[in-house]
Parts: C-alpha cells; structure tokens; sequence
C-alpha cells in the first residue's frame, strides 16, 4: 500500500512520520528510503474508527506510554498532533529515556521515568486521559500493571489501547515475559470473558487462578473490548453514547 492509496487520513500521517503503527514500514534513515524496518503494525486505519470522534473534542487529552526508539524518536508524537490539530489539544508522553525531553513544547509535557514503578505510575494517574496509548516496553508484566492503575484516569467514553501484545505468543513469549507468570493477551481475555457475560461464570474464567489473575475486576466501566492484530483497544462505558 502507498502513501497515497490508503483511504484513512490517519494512516496517511502515520506514514507522512514514519511510525510503525502505519500500514507502510518505517524508513531508518530518510535519505536512503531503501533501508526500511518492516513491517508495519497497520494499527491507524482500525484506530481512526475510535478516535475520530475526539477531533472536535474540546480540551482532549491523550497520553502516550513510550516516545519510540531513540533513531525515530517522537515520530508518534508528531502524528498526533498533526491529526489532532487545535491549540486545545495536550499531549503528555512517558518514556525511560532522557532524550525524550526534546519533545516537550507548548501542547505537549514529557515525563521521564520507569513505567514498572507503582509510584511513578500512580502519578501519572493524578491527571485525567480521554485517550491512553501504551507503545512502551511490550513486557507483560508492564503492560498489566499500567493498565490496572491508568484505567480509572480514563474520562468516560474514553478509550486506552494497548500494543504490541503479539509479545504475548509464540517465540516472543521468552524474552518479553520478563519473570510474569501472565502474559497480557491471556490477562485482556479474562477481562473480555468478564465484560462478555457481565460477571457470570464462564470455563474462560475458571480457568484463572487467584494467584495466577491480575485484579483486572473494574469490568463494569468498560463498554466494549476490541482485539485487531497486534493490539487491544478498550472503550470506557459512555463511548456508544446516543
């Protein structure tokens, strides 16, 4: 797919700033355009049904978990600002990396800090989100964790995506388990059995632990759970509002 046959003005922003949530692969270096890092994600062309609805929202709030890789630095960033492009809009990224300060300006603050850590977490949640996005570390027990505490900042009708849980199968599962006995997929699932059946039993659920089971138990404000290749969206109750 080109740049100009994808029919999602997302996507074509997302390849205008070379981000691998686009549909086309990302360019390491701009002048040879041959040396490319396959693939894409093809994540914006889904993304653009659930957040569209925000691009008149006034004082819309987007938090993004990880800046990208130190040679493509802030490429997402760039996109969302782009495509959400009014003065009202405020983006605040978290990333490890010192370098990811150079990205803070007017409409968007940088926190530098270890997305593993309850405290600085839980900081983070003192803010209200109308749209979260974790493109971090990709390890289970991060993407977890940030989930359990982040989803209440969430505003209603709201929406948190969480990528890159394709480190949850097959030959990724080693390196990305880092010591969690729970892989993120499998922690969604038991969220989605959850909100499916409203609570009731179900063998899904049954086949969870106490021990083995994050507290993924805030069920009841979720409207909907949506599972694309590569990624899990989640919309907070209110999103399908008439």
């Amino acid at each position: 797919m080109s740049h100009a046959d994808s029919g999602s003005r997302l996507d074509r922003l997302g390849i205008e700033f070379n981000t691998d949530k686009s549909s086309r692969d990302r360019v390491r270096d701009p002048v040879n355009s041959a040396n490319v890092i396959p693939p894409g994600h093809d994540y914006l062309r889904k993304y653009e049904f659930f957040l569209d609805r925000f691009l008149e929202k006034p004082n819309f709030r987007l938090l993004e978990l990880g800046a990208g890789p130190a040679w493509n630095i802030g490429a997402s960033a760039r996109l969302w600002k782009a495509y959400f492009n009014r003065d009202d809009f405020r983006l605040r990224i978290v990333d490890i990396k010192d370098s990811a300060v150079q990205l803070q300006d007017e409409s968007t603050e940088v926190l530098v800090g270890d997305l593993a850590k309850v405290p600085f977490l839980r900081q983070i949640a003192k803010q209200n989100y109308d749209v979260i996005i974790d493109d971090a570390s990709h390890f289970w027990g991060h993407q977890i964790l940030a989930f359990n505490i982040l989803f209440d900042s969430i505003e209603s009708g709201g929406v948190y995506i969480i990528e890159d849980i394709h480190t949850s199968f097959g030959e990724k599962r080693d390196r990305w388990r880092r010591g969690s006995s729970e892989d993120a997929y499998s922690a969604l699932t038991y969220l989605a059995a959850q909100v499916a059946g409203k609570g009731r039993t179900h063998p899904v659920l049954e086949r969870f632990s106490e021990a083995e089971t994050p507290p993924l138990q805030f069920w009841r404000s979720i409207e909907g759970i949506t599972f694309i290749n590569h990624a899990c969206i989640i919309v907070k109750k209110g999103f399908f509002a008439k």
